[in-house]
């Protein structure tokens, strides 16, 4: 029982650090299209700094 119990807890860490690295991956790329856009000079709309 408590294998099972590790071990679902080892995928749900897992899952959760894949999910962060993939927001934080998105955001990095949402931040640097904002500056090459500024840079162009047509800023994105909506985002927030």
């Amino acid at each position: 029982m408590l294998k099972k119990l590790v071990y679902f807890e080892r995928l749900l860490c897992l899952g959760g650090m894949w999910i962060a690295a993939i927001l934080l991956g998105l955001l990095v790329i949402l931040s640097g299209s904002n500056v090459f856009c500024r840079l162009a000079g047509y800023p994105l709309t909506a985002i927030y700094e």
